[in-house]
């Protein structure tokens, strides 16, 4: 009897659901690979997907549809979920600056949950521009108690949320004039 070993290539977070519903009629392996054909007869050649995948620009023919409706009832039947990119909200207000001359530090933060990096989904990326373009402004960053959220009376991250450091602190140029 001969063996043969299938090696599939399956894209960053589409992994098969370490806990597969009842109703799901594919052994790991037929999973394993029937998430790899989603990716790339589908959803790489604009299958709009009805589970939350995202798809690449493209269109495809009703036979191809189909196709791909019927893989993606048998991903549902299995619990598949497509990851899910985290995104920005939109910044906060500016708080009060901390000193009332001589330069002080304002800052504001935004959240990497909009929505949450989800099913092995890329976190938010970035850092925010400086505040000023010369003369001193103020950059931030922050960072999401998210990688994993305290659950089940664990402790809350340690350390500071935002981080702000000067930025273009040359002074800005001044033009002659008569």
């Amino acid at each position: 009897m001969m063996m043969f070993a299938l090696v599939a290539l399956i894209p960053l977070g589409f992994l098969p659901s370490p806990t597969a519903a009842c109703n799901c009629k594919l052994e790991a392996a037929e999973l394993t690979i029937k998430i790899a054909l989603y990716d790339r007869k589908c959803l790489q050649k604009g299958f709009k997907s009805s589970i939350g995948c995202v798809s690449e620009e493209g269109k495809l023919s009703r036979r191809q549809q189909r196709k791909c409706l019927k893989i993606e009832d048998q991903l549902e039947d299995c619990n598949h979920t497509c990851p899910v990119d985290g995104g920005w909200t939109e910044y906060t207000e500016w708080t009060e600056c901390s000193a009332s001359c001589g330069g002080g530090i304002q800052s504001r933060t935004r959240s990497c949950d909009n929505p949450p990096p989800a099913f092995g989904g890329a976190p938010c990326a970035g850092d925010a521009e400086c505040s000023a373009s010369c003369g001193g402004g103020i950059q931030s960053r922050t960072r999401s108690c998210d990688n994993p959220p305290p659950a089940f009376g664990g402790a809350p991250c340690a350390g500071d949320a935002i981080d702000t450091q000067q930025c273009n602190t040359d002074p800005c140029p001044v033009d002659g004039g008569w």
